[in-house]
């Protein structure tokens, strides 16, 4: 795994722990109504990516890799240094923004 330091401080996204969000929710974009509610992680999620068929969250020293189709959990990255604030999915790849740092 590659690691660059670009940042002098915090990456920042909208991860607040003023009010905890650990849960997914999906709703059908046409009638608003929610489809799917699930649990993502014991902390707040800060950030959520997908490509075609995953789902891709971040949270602290974590990012999980969801179904699309069954909101099943298909695995896990962890033993990250901090909180995941951002996440980018390109060209098979996962881009995360982590506490002064940008990992491949």
């Amino acid at each position: 795994m590659r690691e660059w330091c670009w940042h002098c401080a915090s990456v920042r996204g909208f991860c607040t722990v003023q009010r905890v969000i650990t849960r997914f929710c999906v709703w059908d974009i046409k009638t608003y109504r929610l489809l799917e509610e699930f649990s993502a992680h014991s902390n707040p999620v800060c950030t959520i990516a997908a490509d075609d068929n995953y789902l891709f969250s971040g949270s602290l020293r974590v990012i999980n890799i969801w179904d699309k189709k069954k909101f099943d959990s298909v695995h896990r990255i962890d033993n990250l240094n901090h909180w995941v604030r951002a996440l980018v999915i390109k060209d098979n790849k996962i881009y995360a923004g982590i506490y002064q740092a940008i990992k491949i």
